[in-house]
């Protein structure tokens, strides 16, 4: 009888470390696929933006978009790319003013605000001037010189 109930005991030992090495190779996979996952969804939203980052796009907009919520998205966005989804466009915004400046000396400040994105003149000065340190009049001069 103790021989018989020593074989059931290694046969259970042996299950059990089975059955515990399936189980964490599942979570591991599931763990591995849902980062994997967050990366793509992360580099789709920074493809979308980047290119419709002139439209008036919001984070409820790309959250709907991309089926996923409001709070979900600004919390893997930022890990990943390091700001916010609304810091993001504003710097591509920002970034495509500069270019704009740079090509077209001689176009209306306002009409960059507008072409970069920005129905509001005031606001396209204040982003501009948080981002750059300087107006777009004063980033054109400076870039002039």
């Amino acid at each position: 009888e103790y021989l018989v109930k020593s074989q059931w005991s290694e046969r259970l030992k042996t299950y059990d470390h089975e059955l515990i090495r399936e189980l964490f190779t599942d979570v591991l996979q599931s763990i591995i696929h849902k980062e994997v996952y967050k990366k793509v969804s992360v580099l789709e939203v920074q493809r979308y933006i980047d290119s419709h980052f002139v439209e008036s796009i919001s984070l409820s907009d790309i959250a709907d978009l991309f089926h996923i919520s409001k709070e979900h998205l600004s919390r893997i966005f930022k890990k990943d790319v390091g700001m916010s989804v609304q810091n993001y466009i504003s710097s591509k915004k920002i970034d495509h003013a500069k270019a704009l400046l740079r090509r077209y000396k001689k176009l209306n400040i306002a009409t960059i605000g507008v072409m970069s994105g920005f129905i509001d003149n005031q606001y396209f000065y204040r982003v501009f001037r948080k981002q750059t340190g300087m107006t777009p009049v004063q980033y054109r001069i400076k870039i002039s010189i």
